[in-house]
């Protein structure tokens, strides 16, 4: 009976160190997937501005970001830094001597990639720091770091002549481009066909960690990006981009969001996201005057905000102060707390 109680024992322990083990397997499994389907960093979308030049307001950028904060529209329009900020933030667009994107914000919903470029003596693209940001408004009291984020840098390499859509480039797969991030090496293989361009990435082990494929096409000597599907572990991502005739992003499509806006003369005078519908008023100079936030079932004005303005001597403004109303017993009433602050730019022009 000893016997067989021992022997008992022991298949017991052996089936209860296997069940524990496949757990510990499946536990493993499924944070690498869920690793995987975190995977959100794509470089054609950054790409497209870097190749276009310039960066223009979208529809999905954050509300409190000034649409018109990169807008230069009298006097030397081609400025070689723009620095917007304001108490909590600080964004900066800059080129180069020949006009080419050396530093820029990629806005996101809920954050911000700083991105970093390095040409080579030819004015190929060499290099690319980006760096993760999280916006100071979105901070929590309690993981506030000065509000910024603590993330490493990644840094993208290229090889010669990367050029996407130009005469440098003999389309299908490119060499393979490296990102690391402190310790940690990806490998991103990106191919070019006359309507799509697909980026893979894997990490050193060979892992995939997401696929993409966005469809574009060419206007004006810049590609532009159609629609985004993007494969992570365990989904798929589908992004549509609709634009107007003068080439404006007049719709983001995602599959739980609509982002839309109309525009005059490159400015939105109508900017749906989320719930909330928005009304811009400019005025004959370019300047927003007031810009009007309504819930869209009931057509109820919110908030407005009512702006004045310091020009440079090109007329174009490096101070916005801002007056904040809520509606309160059926009245507009000030109240600066409910406001976005006071927005600052220095103008470098060529």
């Amino acid at each position: 009976m000893n016997f067989i109680s021992s022997k008992c024992k022991a298949v017991i322990f052996l089936l209860i160190f296997i069940m524990s083990c496949h757990i510990f397997a499946q536990e493993t499994a499924s944070e690498k997937t869920e690793e995987k389907s975190s995977w959100d960093l794509l470089l054609i979308p950054i790409l497209e501005i870097v190749f276009k030049g310039d960066v223009e307001w979208r529809p999905d950028w954050p509300p409190d970001i000034p649409c018109d904060g990169f807008l230069i529209s009298r006097g030397n329009n081609f400025t070689q830094v723009i620095e917007l900020s304001n108490e909590k933030e600080n964004f900066i667009l800059s080129r180069d001597n020949e006009g080419r994107l050396k530093e820029f914000p990629f806005f996101q919903t809920d954050k911000y990639i700083i991105v970093k470029i390095d040409y080579d003596a030819d004015g190929m693209l060499q290099r690319m720091n980006l760096e993760n940001k999280d916006y100071a408004s979105t901070e929590s009291s309690d993981d506030k770091t000065d509000g910024k984020s603590e993330e490493k840098p990644m840094i993208i390499d290229f090889q010669p002549e990367f050029f996407p859509y130009s005469e440098f480039s003999p389309g299908g797969a490119f060499p393979v481009i490296t990102a690391s991030s402190d310790d940690s090496q990806y490998f991103v293989y990106l191919f070019e066909s006359p309507h799509f361009l697909t980026e893979t990435w894997y990490d050193s082990d060979g892992n995939m960690l997401v696929y993409s494929r966005a469809d574009t096409y060419v206007t004006n000597g810049a590609w532009r990006i159609n629609s985004l599907q993007i494969h992570n572990a365990d989904d798929i991502q589908l992004i549509n981009y609709f634009f107007d005739t003068s080439g404006n992003i007049t719709e983001i499509r995602l599959e739980d969001s609509v982002f839309s806006a109309l525009y005059a003369n490159k400015r939105p005078v109508y900017w749906r996201l989320s719930n909330l519908y928005n009304e811009l008023h400019w005025d004959t100079q370019g300047l927003l005057t007031f810009f009007r936030v309504y819930e869209p079932e009931e057509n109820q004005l919110i908030n407005e905000y009512r702006y004045e303005y310091q020009n440079d001597i090109f007329d174009n403004w490096v101070k916005r102060s801002e007056t904040a109303y809520v509606l309160q017993y059926g009245l507009l009433a000030a109240n600066p707390p409910s406001g976005w602050g006071t927005w600052n730019r220095r103008i470098v022009y060529f």
